[in-house]
């Protein structure tokens, strides 16, 4: 008899448990916070941001308006980079947790949002407003980066997360060890990679960079060439097809080598 009650006891604490599990979700976002900080980017020609995990959203532009300055709040610098978050987590510790900080190396900031150690987030979003004739360069391990307008060079580094590149007019260098790159209207040289994820790219009509190099391990590659474009394909495939619907030759030492490569995936190029 004793037996039987501690099975039907511990078959009752289990059920419970599962019972409660749907509800951890919920839990976890519970509470909302915004985050807002103003660096000042004076004589800054490189603006470098590392994030933990959390979506990135970078925007040409230095600094919030001043009208959004709280009263009796000091003005914001006219030449100042401003960062502005939107978390989600399972408590306001967890949430007051959350840090940015800046480091001056020369012409060189430094952002890096910092978490706690057990922070309890469910999700976080940034937006950073950078001086837009500054160099990029971005290291994310878990979430999506987006990029407009970028006038200076751009160099992403994402363990996990989908990366979009809008107008670039400067180089652009991508590596993602998962998830989808794509880079439109870029007006000079690129190279991209993921271990695990597809690659898109489109010139620009007035492109005038030096090198193209678009690879993936598993993934399709998907190139598209303005119609002026002179150059010849320099192109390895492993399990999949290649298209190539432009006058452009596959290899030879004419005009730009555009490297593309796809281990498991197809190549489409268009012009």
């Amino acid at each position: 008899m004793r037996s039987t009650f501690l099975l039907v006891a511990l078959c009752a604490f289990f059920a419970v448990g599962i019972a409660r599990a749907p509800a951890w979700p919920f839990h976890m976002a519970r509470y909302q916070q915004t985050l807002e900080k103003d660096f000042d980017a004076t004589g800054v020609t490189t603006l470098e941001v590392h994030v933990p995990s959390g979506d990135l959203e970078l925007r040409p532009g230095l600094s919030r308006p001043q009208a959004a300055s709280p009263a009796g709040a000091p003005a914001v610098h006219a030449n100042s980079v401003h960062v502005s978050g939107l978390l989600r987590g399972s408590s306001q510790d967890a949430l007051a947790g959350v840090t940015v900080t800046s480091q001056r190396d020369g012409n060189r900031l430094v952002l890096t949002v910092n978490e706690p150690r057990w922070h309890g987030l469910s999700s976080e979003k940034f937006t950073i407003g950078f001086p837009p004739s500054a160099a990029l360069r971005v290291f994310d391990s878990s979430g999506d980066v987006r990029i407009d307008d970028p006038r200076g060079s751009v160099m992403v580094s994402e363990s996990s997360g989908d990366v979009i590149v809008g107008s670039p007019q400067g180089s652009v260098e991508v590596s993602s060890s998962s998830g989808d790159i794509v880079v439109r209207e870029a007006r000079s040289s690129l190279t991209l990679s993921s271990s695990s994820g597809d690659l898109v790219a489109t010139l620009a009509s007035g492109w005038s960079g030096s090198a193209l190099a678009l690879s993936s391990s598993s993934g399709d590659v998907k190139l598209t060439l303005p119609a002026a474009f002179r150059g010849h394909l320099d192109a390895s495939i492993g399990s999949g097809d290649f298209r190539n619907g432009t006058n452009l030759p596959r290899g030879g030492n004419d005009g730009i080598a555009v490297r593309l490569h796809a281990a498991s995936g197809d190549i489409t190029v268009t012009q």
